[in-house]
């Protein structure tokens, strides 16, 4: 599960606080998920905050305890939704990955769909441009997810607190 957004400033160091004391604990605390990271972006364009949430699989989005979790908010996620901007939420499937390490920094990219018989041609294109990626030492990982379209399109009651739509 990952997420790009930003927040209105005015609440930034709240939206810290709730993140670590709160949202990222009520996650983890989710069956199916197995950890949560969040970066903050330090170069280009783009959202300032990427969450990424590793679960089970797909799946998980679907349980009912993820899904009361959505229903049921806390008092301060309904305080914090409201601020969030620019939001991006996918859920994905690993298509790919290669090495074992947990970095502290991510690179993140979103391409459009695809149709199905292109996706093959990528997977093969990427792997073999991993081959090099891979050799240099201050790669430790490398993931490729894909759109998870059943997972995507379930009602999130959670995202009626947010003002935009999302994108």
């Amino acid at each position: 599960l990952s997420i790009w957004n930003d927040i209105d400033p005015e609440i930034e160091n709240e939206y810290e606080a709730w993140y670590q004391k709160d949202h990222l604990r009520d996650r983890v605390n989710t069956p199916g998920f197995k950890s949560c990271r969040r970066y903050e972006r330090v170069l280009g364009n783009g959202r300032r905050y990427f969450t990424f949430s590793d679960i089970n699989h797909a799946d998980v989005i679907k349980s009912g305890a993820y899904s009361e979790r959505l229903r049921q908010p806390t008092e301060w996620t309904r305080r914090i939704m409201p601020h969030f901007r620019n939001l991006i939420r996918v859920v994905a499937d690993v298509s790919i990955d290669r090495g074992d390490g947990t970095g502290g920094y991510a690179g993140t990219v979103l391409y459009e769909q695809t149709p199905a018989q292109d996706r093959d041609s990528i997977r093969l294109a990427i792997n073999a441009a991993l081959d090099g990626i891979m050799c240099d030492a201050r790669v430790t990982r490398v993931r490729v997810f894909e759109s998870n379209t059943s997972a995507n399109n379930l009602p999130n009651p959670e995202a009626k607190l947010r003002p935009d739509p999302q994108k």
